[in-house]
This record gives C-alpha cells, sequence and structure tokens, in this order.
C-alpha cells in the first residue's frame, strides 16, 4: 500500500503523487527481471481512490502506523477489480486527475464493488508528458478495451476508441 500526504498534508498533490508512483511501478514491472525465472512476466494491479482517512499508531509491543477508513477500503477494492497490468481509479479520482490535463484516462465503465454497488471506473494510462519521452507499451501488455471511451482533458466530450 502507497499514501501520500499523510501525516503531513502535501498541498494536494496526494492524488499526483500516488498517480506517477502507480505509471512508475507499472513501467518497472513490464521489464522486471526474475533472477530464479527469467522467463516469467510479471503482472500487477494497481488501484486507487483519493478520500479522507484516519490514521495513527496502533500497538504497544509492536507499534505499527496504520491508515483506516472508506478511501482505503475503496482504493483496496479498485486493485482487487482490476485486470493485470492496469491502473484502476475511481470516477472522483479520475476527475482530479483529468483537472491538470495531464494525465490520460479510459473509461472502463460501471464496476461491481463490494461494499459500493455500481461504480463508474477509469483506467489511468498515462502521463501525457511522459507519452512524448517514451515508446508506447505494446499492445501485449495492456487488456484489449474495446468498449472503452476516451475522455478528453476537460471531461467535455467523450470520444469513442
Amino acid at each position: 500500500m502507497v499514501a501520500s500526504g499523510v501525516p503531513h498534508e502535501n498541498g494536494g498533490r496526494h492524488i499526483f503523487e500516488v498517480a506517477e508512483i502507480s505509471l512508475e511501478i507499472r513501467e518497472i514491472s513490464y521489464t522486471y527481471v526474475l533472477e530464479h525465472k527469467k522467463d516469467y512476466k510479471l503482472r500487477i494491479r494497481i488501484g486507487f481512490h483519493a478520500g479522507p482517512i484516519a490514521a495513527g499508531v496502533i500497538g504497544i509491543r509492536s507499534p505499527r502506523y496504520c491508515l483506516f477508513g472508506d478511501t482505503v477500503n475503496f482504493a483496496s477494492r479498485m486493485q482487487s477489480n482490476c485486470p493485470p497490468n492496469q491502473i484502476q481509479t475511481s470516477e472522483i479520482t479520475a476527475r482530479l486527475l483529468l483537472s491538470t490535463h495531464e494525465y490520460k484516462l479510459v473509461k472502463r465503465g460501471i464496476v461491481h464493488v463490494k461494499g459500493k454497488g455500481e461504480v463508474n471506473c477509469y483506467w489511468l494510462n498515462e502521463h501525457i508528458h511522459e507519452h512524448l519521452q517514451k515508446d508506447a507499451v505494446t499492445a501485449d501488455q495492456q487488456p484489449s478495451c474495446s468498449t472503452a471511451e476516451f475522455l478528453d482533458p476537460l471531461g467535455a466530450q467523450v470520444i469513442e476508441k
């Protein structure tokens, strides 16, 4: 689990820091080689959600800093409902990322999320500025999404893929 903006708030940058580390982890996973299984392809699932949390140190013998709340549970559900090699976000999180005009997201659509019901989800695909510097991800590394829709940075139009 990764969290940003705790225990000290970071001026609203938490969502962008988590997006960046998610993209970096996924990118590294494409070329990561296990020493004992050279031909094994690592596939990861990443999910995140932005929202309020409660935090505190729990325990006396072995104290741990823990995060609690609906945001933590929702982020966990985003990860567990995500296909391999994708980064899934909630609609609220997607809107925050789109507000900067720096991220490309694909609308996944409605997904049943345990404890939440039907939720509109999005895949975070790339940081737009990174796209100019890096090669595109090959088709076999990302799941096909024939029914997905692309959002423009303003969220005003939906463009069919």
